[in-house]
Order: structure tokens, then sequence, then C-alpha cells
């Protein structure tokens, strides 16, 4: 499942690359391995279809329409975060992480200061 407000489809065409992190390893709360597909499945309550030609379309979030390319890359392993983001953004695109236990910004951090 991707999240509702992907509008490319590609990594090339991306300029922001979502991705999750499903990990509860520092978490003292159950289920937060879940966050990132649950995330992902309430960003559908944003969708709305038309009768008349049956086509579904997303909504807009609360700020408006997401004017830059966004593309759902799906999940990655916690100990492929640091290599993950780093890889990112040396591709000029900024990552936006979806994760379950906070300990996962961390790793994501040390990717961003690895290119810094």
């Amino acid at each position: 499942m991707k999240i509702a407000w992907q509008n490319c489809s590609s990594l090339n065409d991306a300029e922001i690359v979502l991705f999750g992190v499903a990990s509860s390893e520092a978490s003292l709360y159950a289920g937060s391995e879940k966050a990132p597909q649950a995330i992902r499945a309430a960003s559908l309550k944003y969708y709305a279809g038309s009768t008349l030609t049956g086509k579904r379309f997303v909504l807009n979030p609360e700020n408006g329409p997401i004017k830059k390319k966004l593309y759902d890359i799906g999940d990655v392993f916690k100990d492929e975060v640091t290599e993950f983001v780093a890889r990112i953004v040396d591709l000029r695109k900024l990552p936006a992480m979806l994760g379950g236990d906070h300990s996962c910004t961390l790793n994501a951090l040390k990717g961003l200061a690895s290119i810094a």
C-alpha cells in the first residue's frame, strides 16, 4: 500500500521520497511497528470518487495540494536507514520517514550527517 498523496511513479521523478521503518525495538508501546502501514491506510480516507465518471481522486491535504513530486518507496529495515537516507539526499531528494519507534530518527540523522 502506498500513501494516497503519491503523485509520481518513480524515484527518478521524485522530489520527496517517503519511506517507512516498521520497527518497535525501542518502543514502550506494543504495535508501533505497524505505524507506517497504518499511516498509509489512514491517508486513503482522503480519497473521493465521482459517481458520474467512476474515477477516484485524492482530496487535498489540510494545507492544500502537495506541490512537490512525492514518491512512496515502501519500507526499509531499521539497520538500513542511515545508508538509505544518505543515498536519497545524495540524489538531491528530500527523505521523509514514517517510523514505528523514535529510535529510528537517530539512524536517519546519521544518514543526513554523513553527507555534510
